[in-house]
């Protein structure tokens, strides 16, 4: 498996066969095993860095969280 966060590279890796996850997705898998107990908290501290997330995904990966 392999982290990327980029649309292309995403794509790129997919189309070589690898098991793609992007950073909202880990943060995401690390709600569900108890390692973080808030995904939007995360992205937020992400975003002041100038981590990018379209509003899209990050509507998408709150709601299933449960915190949407």
């Amino acid at each position: 498996m392999v982290l990327i966060d980029g649309r292309e590279s995403r794509q790129y890796a997919k189309n070589l066969g690898l098991r793609v996850a992007g950073t909202v997705g880990i943060l995401l898998k690390a709600k569900r095993m108890r390692v973080i107990s808030n995904v939007k908290e995360e992205i937020e501290k992400l975003k002041s860095t100038g981590f990018k997330v379209s509003k899209e995904v990050e509507r998408e990966i709150l709601k299933l969280a449960g915190e949407a």
